[in-house]
């Protein structure tokens, strides 16, 4: 009973908006175009245009935005009404031309024909915008449940959308059912008994369904239904309660509530788990977690993630609670998600603690200097105030890394060598090791052994002064072996290499 309680009110809250949203407050692109794409109301569903725009559905205010290139939303479908007590707008169900057209609850979106399909959930109808006009294209306008043509079909609250190149997969999510609409305006059910279906996504034949009420990822595939991912609760269970989830292998992994999914270039299947607040992505039978909100960690959502898609090696994600689009992956060409160090890379980015060499690419294989490693460093650390004394010779203050150096060398984490520091010479993983566990020190963080330390082949290689700093780092999981039982200590520490480690690092504090 609790566990239904639960999903219900899950489900009552992706299946309406959020109070905390504003009408009026739809903001530019921020700065960093990458991560927050678009702001204001309540993001839904999300498709891009032939143009290279997106159009993005909002729930909270009854529109449809379109973001060009150039990053500038405005509305493109829809009017928003006037404000009702709680400071929502007030929808409506008005076929019209584009500016006076009215929506109740538009949820998704996909290319249909010569134009675009809507989902109006609370109106019970699939829209159609064509030719500058919105038109009523199956549905009755109530709930119910009937298969036909045009608006002699029936359905109790369509949410998600996806499109085969021909026709239209609808998730009936009231009905529990995924419908299909085809080009000549017949509507039939193909998959039947699901729980509350919501997000879709067709991928090469194979429809994939976030099955809300289940909290499993389901695949349609030449009339067959199948599990990709997500555990069986037993029934009665509480496990599905917003907040429980578990990585791992696909059919031992947990979501909660999952109402997005995606599939990106590589093969990865991207789902989004609005109960827990978190991206998921399946990939070789594994599901491991790309982002959880986390305030304190300076990941501010997603809070409630809906709406995925997938362009290429980029992903785009609708939080329908925060009221931004973003994407969770960094905007470099040469980081791709199927690398070892798109995660970390995506994470350090995020936090600001790691940039790229240009405006579009990170080189993971290059080589981290040391000034860049202390600069890192200093962000992790909030950037503090120091003083104005100069620590080295060799280090304007006034340099892009002048403060940082000057407050590791006040703080004991860099010694330097005869009074230098030679901050462009790269910086070696062992010496990495060393200022990462110096920085401890100086915080004194009360940190738990995760692993025992092992004997590397290339051990005589490491030198006195690192050994504990090794020895120490990788007993936290910080720093680890390059393979082959090696663990490289005078090779030059990538950049990708010092990424994973400062997202190790501040994963533990």
């Amino acid at each position: 009973m609790m566990k239904k309680r639960a999903i219900a009110i899950i489900l009552a809250v992706a299946l309406c908006v959020p109070l905390a949203a504003s009408a009026v407050d739809v903001k530019p692109v921020s700065a960093n175009e990458s991560v927050l794409f678009y702001g204001g109301g309540s993001p839904s569903g999300i498709v891009r245009d032939t143009d290279g725009a997106y159009l993005i559905t909002d729930t909270f205010n009854k529109v449809i935005w379109r973001v060009p290139t150039t990053g500038v939303a405005e509305v493109y479908v829809g009017t928003i009404g006037v404000a009702d007590l709680s400071g929502e707008p007030i929808g409506g169900y008005n076929d019209a031309e584009f500016a006076k057209a009215s929506f109740a609850e538009p949820w998704d979106i996909a290319p249909f024909l010569k134009g675009y399909l809507v989902t109006d959930t609370a109106n019970h109808v699939v829209r159609y915008l064509v030719d500058g006009a919105v038109e009523s294209a199956v549905g009755t306008g109530k709930s119910g449940y009937k298969d036909g043509r045009g608006l002699a079909a029936a359905f109790n609250r369509p949410t998600g959308l996806a499109s085969d190149g021909h026709g239209v997969y609808i998730a009936d999510t009231g009905n529990n059912v995924v419908r299909y609409l085809d080009e000549k305006g017949n509507v039939s059910s193909v998959a039947l008994g699901l729980n509350s279906p919501t997000g879709l996504t067709y991928n090469y034949g194979a429809l994939y369904i976030a099955d809300t009420g289940s909290h499993r990822i389901l695949k349609l595939e030449k009339g067959e239904l199948s599990v990709v991912a997500g555990a069986e609760y037993a029934a009665g269970s509480d496990d599905a309660i917003s907040g429980d989830y578990l990585d791992g292998s696909a059919a031992e992994a947990r979501f909660a509530s999952p109402t997005g999914v995606a599939v990106a270039a590589d093969g990865s299947i991207f789902v989004a788990d609005s109960g827990n607040g978190a991206i998921r992505r399946i990939k070789n039978g594994d599901v491991t977690t790309v982002m959880k909100s986390d305030a304190d960690k300076g990941e501010p959502y997603p809070v409630s993630p809906r709406g995925l898609l997938a362009v290429g090696d980029s992903l785009f994600v609708c939080d329908t609670f925060s009221g931004v689009v973003f994407s969770p992956f960094a905007p470099f060409k040469d980081v791709k998600p199927s690398d070892w160090f798109s995660g970390v890379v995506n994470n350090v980015f995020r936090l600001g603690l790691m940039t790229g060499t240009s405006a579009t690419t990170f080189e993971p294989n290059g080589t981290m200097t040391r000034a860049m490693a202390v600069t890192v460093l200093y962000r992790v650390a909030g950037e503090p105030v120091t003083r104005s004394d100069l620590a080295f010779e060799d280090v304007d203050s006034s340099l892009w890394y002048g403060e940082a150096v000057n407050w590791a060398a006040q703080s004991g984490i860099v010694l330097g060598d005869n009074g230098k520091f030679y901050p462009n010479a790269n910086i070696s993983r062992q010496d990495l090791a060393v200022i990462l566990d110096r920085y401890l020190t100086y915080i004194d963080a009360p940190l738990a052994v995760t692993q025992q330390y092992i004997i590397f082949a290339d051990e005589a290689q490491i030198s006195d002064y690192a050994k504990n700093s090794i020895q120490t780092l990788f007993k936290l999981g910080v720093i680890g072996g390059v393979g082959n039982n090696t663990i490289n200590p005078t090779g030059n520490a990538s950049r990708a290499e010092a990424a994973a480690m400062f997202d190790r690092l501040v994963k533990l504090l």
